[in-house]
């Protein structure tokens, strides 16, 4: 006998042995329900459809699409339903392209063309047979769905007629009001099953919530959307004490059931807010609704911000800011938060949570930061609480406010920014003008910091902790400091302060002797005391004068008489750099050959031909064939190989000979020479690699153009790719080279983080990520931390696992929220944060005694399918419960040792499982199975597609739970020549430990176990077949089911 699938078998068994294939038509499936808008910030968005007929249909190779013609030409995108896909008479079916949504029986579509996306206002959907030459089952191509469901709620928008046709009319859809989950991506929906049913919308509006936004602005939700005439009329809201309507009231453009009000400023105090007159779209009245709010006590300008350190002298800043006390008493500042977004509550950006019980003495100055600083004592070490905390160096906006949600703004502005008057990386702070602490945001004037905390490290001129200075108006015009070369087409001139922009870069308050005259352009530099001159064509040989003069400082003084500076261009007859170079791309074994490259950089005034010229290293040489030429003030790319579907993407300019024995370069890993030689034998450009930054698929790269390329300072490693790589390298070949800038984390969920390609690399790999998630496990033997959110985990390896926390003094624990943020890692088979990788991992305590996400319920046979299939690993990292699995106790082990590996098996089907020394399991007998076993599922690969050999690690102290009876069996089923009679038979499955059997019957479409199927054993039986004599006629159908049971 052939042996069974696992899991649940469900045969239809028909009189005849092969049904009619009919053409399908046009309302035969319909849409019925449309989850476009989740709770999350992106997307798991999944369309119902519905079965009107009486008949079963074949839906392989549907698509569904929401572009606006057919075929589909991928300005928006479609979804290829999988071959196979059966739809039953009557039944609901789930299409989605996302992995992950937890929904029993969706069905996981394939993208084919653009990006299926469903837009939260209202989108159009369209069914078709086929992805060309198709018919139309239902949608349309031009009219959408209405935009019913609440912004971020997961409630999905249902069809009131489940059997109707394509509607745009909103009349015909309705809000999901059935409960589908408490928590999660979905709450209101009706997934795979019958809609909520539709009746007149006869029920006013009710008043949700009233949110303090600030001292001026006030939230008001209600529970459903409202008319907008209505909700913005300021006459139908009134607060108590005094304080009346509001002076503007502006219903969300997103939300249409919120609605801002602005204010005069509101004192501290307790409010009740009066809305007169709320009107639904439905144009249901409610009157008189109330509801409360309280303005906190910190008055606004009461604590306010004083010092800004954006940007300092290293590459990646540490940034602070300093706070001051106006008042003459103590403020306990605990959960107040300093957030750099544009909106409040803040959603993204960042916001410094100042830790509770923090209190600010009067008068005192106190700086916050998100992480320890060195060189300081006393600082604050605030957690981010969202986002990703970051300061822009060309100026951010900063608000203080009394709380993460629902708090008051005591000092700064959501959107006017801090100026920028810091030199670029000299790590200098900007200061509030004394005279002007405690007044607004918008009417504070900043100076640069000039009195020097330290000569060297990340910080030169600041006042950390102390008074800013007394601000000494400014009356004396710039001076003319230096005038620099950087290529003879190219001059910087310096003044001794930072110019103002507009009189900077007007070119014709330049001029050079010697018949040059006015430079082309004059561009401001980001330090403020720069500008750079470029001439229309390289100046000759020769000592020349700057002259300057109408150049004006920030604070408006001109230059009034002529300022002069000398330059020398020295005797050159090429102006070349070789900027970027790549000896070690991402590619397997030996494979390099498939893709080196270097860059140059022309910093000339004109064009080189190389024809005939020389490129070499310390294997060989190539000399350049045509007439390659690289244009003035641009790139040049030499790569090994010229086609862009082998070389890693990398785009060309001239592909030369790959070689090791004389002929032909090939750079080597650890660092050499290579030389560009004109066709003299005259260097043109040369550098010497070894002792360089750069990486396995990461470049070296010269920080600018204009610096010296033998200084090893001068050169960073590549943090970025390229448009169009296609292996994971990081560079940016013929492109300016921006790794001396600091690389700023995308912030993603880890469901984002999980997508992989077909072999489990993840999609995003070498990336610098900020991640949130809880801590299931924490195992500081192995420098093992595993954090998970919304059913998705990640690893976390290295020392962060063995250290505290960020924010707090002691190691990770099981229930923590913390936030991530290092270079996502793909190592041994596992997507993970690391110490190791191109952006050491950190892990930042924001709270404690969070629920652990409960266990997933996993089969044995999905793990070691899994590995053999080698697909993206669904399970990795997560919490899991592997069902009914016993331990191989083969020779008589029975007693689990420290840092082993036991297997487990159901079946065919083995897995690993992992004792570490930090474990309590250590010492104790091994239980007799089945049983199933709670853990963190890891994986430690090391070889091929690396989706292999996976292990279950736990730190439970009570990890086993006994295994159930009840496990479905497979069956196949046979009716008997010349009778009613079906005949069921089945092979004793691994998975049933109970002895006997049950066996079922359902006469429904896609019955649901048990509610839908009637038995037909009284007793338990012990045989592994059994007879149905009942079936009554040939005609019938039944849906046949048997499952171990324990025997009596």
């Amino acid at each position: 006998m052939m042996r069974m699938l696992r899991g649940i078998s469900l045969l239809v068994v028909l009189g005849l042995f092969a049904l009619p294939v009919f053409a399908q038509s046009f309302g035969d499936v319909v849409i019925t329900e449309v989850m476009y808008d989740d709770t999350a910030g992106t997307d798991f968005e999944w369309v119902e459809v519905h079965n009107t007929t009486g008949a079963a249909i074949n839906m392989g190779g549907w698509v569904l699409i929401d572009d606006n013609v057919y075929p589909s030409d991928g300005g928006e995108g479609g979804i290829e339903v999988p071959g196979g896909t059966m739809i039953g008479a009557g039944a609901y079916l789930v299409l989605t392209r996302f992995a992950g949504t937890g929904i029993p029986g969706i069905i996981e579509c394939n993208q084919y063309i653009g990006s299926f996306t469903l837009g939260n206002t209202g989108d159009n959907l369209a069914l078709y047979t086929a992805q060309t030459g198709g018919t139309l089952i239902d949608g349309d191509l031009s009219s959408s769905y209405p935009d019913l469901a609440a912004s971020n709620a997961g409630n999905t928008v249902e069809k009131c007629d489940v059997n109707a046709t394509w509607s745009s009319n909103p009349a015909d859809w309705i809000e999901s009001a059935t409960v589908y989950a408490t928590v999660g991506r979905y709450r209101h929906c009706t997934p795979g099953a019958i809609n909520t049913p539709c009746a007149g919308d006869v029920t006013p509006p009710s008043l949700v919530s009233v949110t303090v936004i600030s001292n001026t602005q006030i939230d008001v939700l209600f529970d459903e959307a409202v008319n907008q005439t209505v909700a913005e009329t300021e006459a139908n809201y009134s607060v108590d004490n005094a304080v009346g309507a509001p002076s503007s009231a502006l219903r969300d453009g997103t939300n249409n059931a919120l609605v801002h009000l602005t204010f005069p400023t509101l004192a501290p105090n307790s409010y009740v807010l009066t809305v007169s007159t709320a009107q639904d779209i439905a144009g249901n009245v409610a009157n008189n609704l109330t509801g409360g709010f309280t303005i906190l006590g910190a008055a606004s300008n009461s604590v306010v911000i004083t010092e800004i350190m954006y940007d300092d002298t290293a590459s990646i800043d540490v940034e602070w800011i300093e706070i001051h006390n106006t008042t003459g008493a103590a403020i306990n500042i605990g959960g107040w938060i300093v957030t750099d977004y544009n909106a409040y509550p803040p959603t993204s950006e960042g916001a410094l949570y100042i830790p509770a019980g923090t209190t600010i003495n009067a008068g005192q100055y106190l700086v916050l930061s998100n992480v320890a600083i060195d060189e300081f004592t006393g600082e604050i070490v605030c957690p981010d609480s969202v986002g990703g905390w970051g300061l822009n160096n060309g100026g951010d906006n900063l608000a203080i406010f009394t709380a993460l949600t629902g708090g008051s703004l005591v000092h700064g502005s959501l959107t006017t920014m801090y100026p920028d008057l810091a030199g670029g990386n000299v790590g200098n702070s900007i200061e509030v003008c004394s005279g002007d602490i405690g007044m607004d945001w918008d009417n504070e004037n900043w100076y640069e910091a000039d009195e020097v905390f330290a000569t060297t490290g990340r910080y030169r001129n600041c006042t950390p902790g102390t008074a800013p200075h007394i601000c000494i108006p400014d009356v004396t015009p710039p001076t003319l400091a230096a005038a620099n070369v950087i290529t003879n087409s190219q001059i910087d001139a310096v003044f001794d302060e930072n110019v103002e922009a507009t009189t900077a870069e007007t070119a014709t308050n330049y001029s050079v002797d010697g018949g040059i005259g006015n430079p082309t352009t004059a561009a401001l530099q980001p330090d403020g005391n720069t500008v750079r001159l470029t001439f229309g064509a390289s100046l000759p040989a020769n000592t020349y004068t700057l002259t300057v003069v109408n150049v004006a400082d920030i604070a408006g003084n001109a230059i009034s008489t002529n300022n002069t500076a000398q330059f020398t261009i020295l005797p050159s007859a090429y102006d070349l750099v070789i900027t970027e170079l790549m000896p070690n791309p991402n590619f397997a074994g030996n494979a390099d050959s498939l893709g080196e490259w270097f860059e140059i950089y022309n910093r000339g005034a004109n064009a080189v031909n190389m024809a005939g010229w020389i490129i070499s290293d310390n294997n060989g040489s190539d000399t350049l064939e045509g007439a390659p030429t690289v244009a003035s003030h641009d790139y040049f790319v030499f790569c090994s190989n010229g086609d862009l579907g082998v070389n890693g993407g990398v785009p060309t300019d001239y592909d030369y000979v790959y070689g090791t024995t004389g002929w032909g370069l090939g750079l080597n890993n650890t660092g050499e020479t290579v030389t560009l030689r004109d066709a003299d034998g005259v260097t043109a450009a040369s550098v010497t690699y070894a002792g360089l930054p750069f990486a396995a698929g990461a470049s070296a790269q010269l920080m600018a153009t204009n610096l010296d390329p033998s200084n090893v300072a001068n050169w960073c490693i590549a943090s970025t790719g390229w448009a169009g790589a296609t292996n994971g390298d990081l560079g940016t070949p013929g492109e300016a080279n921006i790794c001396g800038a600091p690389a700023e984390p995308d912030t993603l969920t880890i469901c984002q983080i999980r997508l992989q390609d077909t072999c489990g690399v993840p999609t995003y790999n070498d990336s610098l990520l900020v991640t949130y998630g809880v801590v299931t496990y924490n195992d500081s033997c192995r420098r093992n931390m595993f954090v998970e959110s919304n059913g998705c985990a990640i690893l976390v390896f290295g020392t962060a696992a063995q250290t505290n926390l960020n924010g707090n003094t002691r190691l990770a624990l099981p229930g923590d929220s913390v936030r991530v943020e290092g270079t996502l890692d793909f190592f041994a088979g596992a997507t993970e944060f690391s110490q190791f990788a191109l952006q050491a991992v950190t892990v930042t305590f924001i709270s404690e005694n969070n629920p652990v996400p409960a266990p997933n319920n996993v089969a044995a046979s999905s793990i070691s399918q899994l590995a053999m299939a080698c697909t993206p690993e669904q399970y990795e990292s997560e919490h899991i419960t592997v069902m009914n699995v016993m331990f191989d106790t083969t020779g008589g082990v029975d007693t689990f040792a420290a840092n082993t590996n036991y297997f487990l098996f159901n079946g065919n089907d083995t897995i690993q499982f992992r004792v570490n020394a930090c474990d309590t399991l250590a010492g104790l007998p091994i239980p007799l199975g089945p049983i199933n076993l709670t853990g963190i599922l890891s994986q430690y690969d090391t070889s091929g597609c690396q989706c292999q050999d996976y292990q279950v690690v736990t730190g439970a102290i009570a990890p086993f739970s006994s295994a159930q009876c009840g496990t479905p069996v497979a069956l196949t089923s046979l009716r008997l020549s010349g009778t009613n009679t079906v005949q069921l038979r089945w092979q004793a499955a691994d998975e049933n430990n109970c002895g006997c059997y049950n066996v079922y019957y359902s006469t429904v479409s896609s019955p649901s176990f048990p509610n839908d199927f009637t038995l037909l054993t009284i007793n338990p039986i012990s045989a592994t077949s059994y007879d149905d004599v009942s079936l009554g006629g040939a005609d019938n159908r039944r849906i046949y089911m048997v499952t171990g049971v324990s025997c009596p």
